[in-house]
């Protein structure tokens, strides 16, 4: 009789969705190098300012399609659209990587949404170059120096895409609460934007979690070791290739 073996799943494309006025750039910074070392199909997406919510949705409608099993790798709003995309597609979810998200469900007063609706009305009275120049002051310089480039490629339909992510009430905690698939959370100490509480708070609700803290700053000096420290969290706990 022939022995049976066991057939291994199909190996994930992680798919990057970044946070609001950011692009695929930063998400090749932090979650690139970490696909590259687990042998995963890697795709940084950069949104359409217009439609931010639709053109993740169906970028990561075509790497389900195209590919098989995505690995979403969430930033910010990134997450929460990922997130929320995974609790309706279980079947084509491989796992969630949701760094930074910033509220759960409704985000009037989280810091994030208010700080979006803030950007957008700066830019459409004052233009890109004055707000450029407020943002800068008001970051810390990793942060400003990502986001010139990305406001700048985004220009001249980003305070559109600041207002739709300020009005995006995804995830609800019933989604987080129905999604199958594992999800790790990455939570920046520090971040005034991003409170880690949010993550600590998506984690409580999720059936499949696991948690990674690092200090905003440490995260700002590399990247890619926040992301690799995400990517590992969820090779360790939850892979089965």
């Amino acid at each position: 009789m022939a022995l049976m073996t066991a057939r291994k799943p199909p190996v994930p494309v992680a798919v990057a969705l970044p946070g609001a006025g950011s692009g695929a750039a930063f998400m090749s910074e932090l979650f690139g190098p970490a696909a590259a070392k687990a042998g995963l199909p890697f795709v940084p997406v950069d949104p359409d300012p217009n439609a931010v919510r639709a053109s993740y949705e169906q970028a990561l409608d075509d790497a389900a399609r195209e590919h098989g099993p995505v690995l979403v790798c969430g930033f910010s709003i990134g997450s929460h659209i990922g997130a929320d995309w995974a609790s309706r597609h279980p079947d084509q979810c491989a796992g969630v990587l949701a760094c930074l998200p910033a509220w759960l469900g409704d985000p009037s007063g989280a810091a994030a949404a208010e700080n979006a609706k803030h950007t957008a009305k700066l830019l459409r009275e004052q233009g890109l170059e004055h707000s450029l120049r407020a943002m800068q002051a008001g970051s810390p310089p990793w942060v400003a120096h990502r986001l010139t480039l990305s406001w700048t490629a985004q220009w001249p339909g980003l305070p559109s895409a600041f207002d739709e992510v300020s009005r995006t009430a995804v995830p609800t905690e019933a989604a987080l609460r129905a999604l199958s698939a594992p999800v790790v959370l990455g939570a920046a100490l520090g971040d005034p934007v991003h409170p880690a509480e949010a993550a600590r708070h998506w984690l409580a609700v999720l059936p499949r979690g696991a948690i990674v803290e690092r200090d905003f700053a440490e995260v700002g000096l590399d990247p890619s070791a926040f992301g690799h420290a995400v990517f590992e969290t969820w090779s360790t706990k939850f892979l089965r290739l």
